[in-house]
């Protein structure tokens, strides 16, 4: 079942905003989205793939130990 959002993009072809999206599951992809948006001016299409995978979030200490390894 698609899910729609109101996203601002940038139109490139015409500078109007790009509003309308649509977010589908990608066909072969479990773990990935189909993101399409569509300029209600000119007719522009723009699709971008999304991750669902959860982005790890790191504690503070993680974070600084992190960084002392990267050496900043």
């Amino acid at each position: 079942m698609p899910l729609n959002f109101v996203v601002d993009n940038i139109c490139p072809t015409c500078g109007s905003t790009i509003r309308s999206a649509v977010i589908d599951l990608h066909p072969t992809d479990r773990d990935a989205a189909i993101h399409l948006l569509k300029c209600a001016d000119c007719g522009y299409e723009k699709t971008k793939v999304l991750s669902l995978r959860p982005v790890p979030v790191l504690t503070a200490k993680e974070h600084r130990r992190g960084r002392q390894l990267m050496g900043r």
